[in-house]
């Protein structure tokens, strides 16, 4: 095998391990978040770990390539198994995570929904008034 392909493969190998801890931190930082309701900073979190996530896929697919293609996965076991506990890692930190964000998701959708109402039940109330103004003449 030539030199740049196992290169390439410890390459990538590493890359895919950079961009799992990074997932896990995100989620880590969304988990906590989420007991704060910070929505603005949470749907920031989300799409960063959107694009970690494509990345990661990508990143897969190629390692998948090589290891069918080289053999060589006895040699980086230790680092395809440390893959593997933090994939599990980031799935139990899901597992976690997901029904907070919906509760969160259906608090403000309630709220949002009762201060749309409150603002259309105010709008409805119009004063008696001519909505045309007086001209006041003062005399001193």
């Amino acid at each position: 095998m030539p030199v740049t392909e196992r290169t390439t493969i410890d390459a990538l190998l590493e890359e895919s391990l950079k961009q799992y801890s990074q997932m896990r931190e995100v989620l880590r930082e969304m988990k906590s978040q989420l007991d704060g309701h910070s929505v603005g900073h949470i749907s920031l979190l989300l799409d960063r770990f959107n694009q970690l996530s494509g990345d990661a896929r990508k990143i897969d697919l190629e390692i998948a390539k090589h290891l069918g293609i080289s053999g060589e996965a006895e040699r980086l076991k230790e680092k395809i198994e440390e893959k593997v506990q933090l994939q599990a890692d980031i799935l139990s930190l899901i597992e976690q995570t997901v029904p907070k964000a919906a509760s969160v998701k259906a608090i403000l959708a309630g709220e949002i929904h009762t201060v749309s109402r409150g603002r259309r039940a105010i709008s409805g109330y119009k004063s008696g008034s001519s909505s045309q103004g007086r001209i006041v003449n003062r005399s001193s």
